[in-house]
């Protein structure tokens, strides 16, 4: 009887041990508070700014009459072509988008999910933040797609960077796409595509 209670007795001790560090270590966290990084409250305070620089996004056959979807993109290579000259075309047209503490107010086309822009920055691992869910690709002069790093969105970003909704009467997530690339030395073709998420034609965007 002795050996039955000294056993019991000896595992409600290491449940209740076991207990109190999960206890304890669940209390850290959660007391623990986590900053919205350097780089992504730059963006926050970029896409907060009432100032910002219009882009007006258009056709590619206004352009060049040849440079069709289907031409310009080839389905089953997966690649662009006339790369090198759209970018001198939008270019030419103001329609260059930059890395740089600054937002950008794209106004694209409503008849079209899709359109263009000058990519130009200096090389290294860039961050594309806009207030729109949107989804994009950077096209390199030679017409292949780069690859996007992890598109989630840091809780913390989520939690600190908020503008008013005015129809829901509480504030809502500031940025709603978060996409990182290892961007090359040239010059690259960025591409904006909506999705039935973007809500609307007109978002701003900020390169960090």
């Amino acid at each position: 009887m002795n050996f039955i209670t000294k056993f019991i007795g000896h595992i409600f001790c290491v449940l209740f041990t076991v207990f109190l560090v999960l206890f304890i270590s669940c209390d850290e966290y959660a007391s623990k508070e986590f900053d919205i990084s350097s780089l992504d409250a730059k963006a926050c305070d970029a896409l907060s700014d009432t100032l910002s620089d219009t882009r007006a996004a258009v056709l590619l056959t206004q352009f060049n009459p040849e440079w069709l979807d289907s031409i310009v993109y080839d389905v089953n290579l997966n690649k662009y072509n006339f790369v090198s000259q759209i970018l001198d075309s939008l270019d030419a047209h103001g329609l260059t988008l930059t890395d740089s503490p600054q937002k950008f107010r794209l106004v694209t086309l409503s008849s079209k999910n899709e359109c263009y822009y000058s990519l130009n920055t200096n090389a290294g691992q860039l961050v594309f933040f806009a207030d729109a869910n949107i989804d994009i690709n950077i096209i390199e002069a030679d017409g292949t797609i780069l690859t996007s790093g992890n598109p989630t969105i840091p809780l913390e970003t989520t939690g600190d960077c908020v503008q008013f909704d005015e129809d829901l009467k509480r504030d809502v997530p500031l940025i709603q796409a978060r996409i990182s690339f290892g961007i090359p030395e040239n010059r690259t073709l960025l591409k904006i595509i909506k999705n039935e998420q973007t809500g609307g034609s007109v978002f701003n965007v900020a390169i960090m």
